[in-house]
């Protein structure tokens, strides 16, 4: 009896945990760099590739979440496990691509966790939202984000990240990295950005560099982590690796 209550007080917690960020904006930083972002208005959310950048809101029976997921195939989302965690507990997903708004009821789509399990796993915070229901299928004119291994270090290419954060009311702001801006976790696990300015709502998004007119998405944004050799916590994204893309093509 007290193991089932335990159980039960444990999952509440963390649905109100997970369920916060629809109410309080959180986790912005880091400080003096809120202004290095570009407010991508309306008018050009069906541009390329703003297009491909999903605004995602997740409704549960307890709480909820919104956040940022990227479109890489015409039925398939890819953002942070953590904006979709308890599965058996989503009753619809909303998001907007371009202009075009989607409600997606539990029969529409399923999502697969690239680590399933009770206790939130943050090394492998990434999650696929798969379309079930043809008729709510993105459209042709979607870009894709290409899940890819991260560049060699003597390659230059600018990053970019384009989220939702609440700081902004849930608009699309971008921001971008050199190729110094952006480093490896010593776990391999992480890609770390410690001048991109995030919040509570950028959760999914992706960090890609665009090379010959492909937008090639090397990691999804978990929030912050400690990284070694770097003081305080930083912003950091589950980092695309070999087995992240094989799980991937298992689910096409």
């Amino acid at each position: 009896m007290i193991k089932h209550f335990l159980v039960i007080f444990f999952v509440l917690f963390q649905f109100s945990m997970f369920g916060q960020t629809e109410r309080v904006c959180t986790t912005c930083g880091p400080e003096g760099q809120a202004d290095n972002r570009t407010f991508i208005p309306v008018s050009q959310r069906t541009d390329t590739p703003y297009n491909g950048v999903v605004k995602l809101n997740v409704k549960r029976w307890i709480g909820g979440a919104y956040g940022t997921a990227s479109a890489i195939a015409k039925d398939m989302l890819i953002t942070a496990n953590h904006n979709v965690m308890w599965d058996p507990f989503l009753r619809y997903l909303t998001f907007t691509v371009g202009d075009q708004d989607y409600f997606l009821r539990k029969s529409d789509y399923k999502v697969y966790h690239y680590h399933q399990g009770l206790i939130h796993k943050k090394t492998k915070d990434i999650a696929i939202i798969k379309i079930t229901n043809p008729t709510k299928f993105l459209p042709e004119n979607t870009t894709y984000f290409a899940p890819s291994l991260t560049p060699a270090n003597d390659q230059e290419y600018s990053y970019t990240m384009v989220g939702c954060p609440c700081d902004k009311q849930g608009e699309f702001m971008s921001k971008s990295a050199t190729q110094e801006g952006v480093r490896q976790d010593l776990d391999s696990r992480f890609l770390v950005y410690p001048n991109l300015y995030t919040c509570t709502g950028d959760s999914g998004a992706a960090l890609w560099y665009e090379n010959n007119g492909a937008y090639n998405l090397v990691s999804i944004h978990h929030g912050k982590r400690s990284f070694a050799g770097l003081t305080g916590s930083k912003n950091a994204g589950i980092k695309i690796t070999q087995d992240v893309l094989n799980w991937i093509e298992g689910l096409r």
